[in-house]
């Protein structure tokens, strides 16, 4: 979402333009960014939300057409940017990087391999309540899934991201405002990338991550008090039991506000 929000500051697209005019051979190419960033499609007069990560994968093209190099690649600039120091572009990141120039030291891949090494051991819980080590499940780094960092890290693009260094807040601000059905008039739940929603009058900015058998994250944010809490955890327990995906209304019950 911030690559995209990026390059719609930067002129380089409309958030309300069609998918399919920037990239060949997807699956929505009559879509918006701003659809699919917020998890909306149009039926009718309507303006309804499904939560679906799999869409996002589409912008890998878009991405690259807007940053001048893959999402891999871009996302590997971003995190050197950030000193993002213990962030890998994907699990597969060894067996795509180009060999160094005869002489030069190979320190791209000793750094990725010492991350790769101190990886968290993925654990999974049975049907019996059996505790097992697992694995991973995204081997790759797609705009959906795959991203492997640490909790500073994250907090390093928190920082940059509400500091004005990876857009104006003016743009951090319409990805943070919740989209409005206009049949109905209501608010639905995700903005573009996050979803957004308000407890007491206060806005609340969050966004999960789940791997199968796994991984799990969550981060929320409180723009108005300029506290972000970061969590993530190596199984699935973190977000697992919590219907976050299928957040229909706008109100943040008391589960979601423990958490």
């Amino acid at each position: 979402a911030s690559f995209v929000m990026a390059c719609a500051e930067n002129g380089r697209l409309n958030l309300d333009d069609r998918i399919g005019t920037y990239v060949d051979g997807v699956a929505e190419p009559d879509a918006t960014f701003r659809q699919v960033l917020s998890h909306t499609s149009v039926l009718g007069n309507s303006l309804t939300y499904t939560y679906r990560p799999d869409r996002i994968d589409e912008l890998a093209g878009v991405i690259r057409r807007c940053e001048g190099a893959t999402y891999r690649s871009a996302s590997a600039q971003l995190h050197g940017r950030l000193a993002m120091i213990n962030s890998v572009p994907g699990a597969d990141v060894l067996s795509v990087l180009e060999p160094p120039a005869p002489g030069d030291p190979d320190t791209e891949r000793e750094h990725y391999t010492d991350v790769l090494s101190r990886l968290a051991v993925p654990y999974a819980v049975d049907s019996q309540r059996r505790v097992f080590v697992s694995q991973y499940s995204s081997t790759t780094l797609t705009p959906s899934s795959g991203l492997i960092t640490s909790v500073h890290d994250y907090a390093q693009f928190d920082l940059a991201l509400r500091s004005g260094l990876l857009m104006q807040p003016a743009t951090l601000a319409e990805a943070w405002r919740q989209p409005i059905d206009p049949a109905s008039g209501k608010p639905l739940p995700h903005g573009l990338g996050w979803f957004v929603q308000n407890y007491n009058g206060d806005p609340v900015i969050w966004q999960f991550g789940m791997g199968e058998n796994g991984s799990s994250s969550m981060v929320v944010t409180l723009p108005a008090r300029g506290l972000t809490l970061v969590m993530a955890a190596n199984s699935t327990g973190l977000v697992k039991s919590f219907p976050l995906a299928d957040r229909k209304s706008t109100r943040l019950n008391s589960s979601h506000v423990a958490l």
